[in-house]
């Protein structure tokens, strides 16, 4: 990353455009979007792997967003905490 910024802040430029003054600014915006997205993607699969290590359920299957049907989402189901001022007034 700090070769992209060294390059950014040189006193060249490749091709002038009219909106971002040159297609070096372009590029090293592409470059550096790609390395962000590439380091994150590096650390998911490393925390997907020491998952699998611990034996723990992978990312996919404890975030999964699979709609219940609409039977199980009855009031009857919550059940809210009690708080303290429930507890005193009993």
């Amino acid at each position: 990353m700090v070769i992209i910024h060294m390059i950014w802040n040189a006193p060249f430029g490749l091709i002038p455009l009219p909106v971002v003054q040159d297609v070096k600014f372009v590029l090293l915006g592409i470059v550096g979007w790609i390395i962000c997205f590439r380091l994150v993607q590096a650390g998911l699969r490393q925390l997907n792997k020491a998952r699998q290590e611990l034996q723990l359920p992978a990312i996919e299957e404890t975030y999964s967003i699979e709609a219940s049907p609409a039977s199980e989402l009855t009031s009857s189901t919550f059940v809210p905490p009690a708080s303290s001022a429930d507890s005193e007034a009993r």
